[in-house]
């Protein structure tokens, strides 16, 4: 499991430099299924399965934090390459 983003302070710039270097999966994926929310470690993930520019199938998983205004906004993405699993 790779981690992504987890509380980056170093702003949102920093955060979409990784996404577009390292990340394709999430910044050009062929296609998405939202899967049902879950609760994970006492906080609400959305996992979502993808399939990326090269073929190759994950789960990303979204952890949501409640924020004091009430909205979640996401806190950490986890993406789960699934070998078996290419398109």
């Amino acid at each position: 499991m790779r981690r992504l983003v987890s509380r980056s302070n170093s702003g949102p710039r920093h955060v979409l430099r990784m996404v577009l270097g390292g990340y394709a999966i999430v910044h050009r994926l062929r296609t998405k299924t939202f899967r049902d929310p879950e609760e994970i470690g006492g906080r609400l993930a959305q996992k979502v399965f993808m399939i990326g520019p090269d073929g190759n199938a994950s789960i990303v998983v979204y952890l949501m934090e409640k924020q004091d205004s009430k909205i979640s906004r996401i806190g950490g993405i986890s993406i789960i390459p699934l070998a078996d699993q290419s398109a």
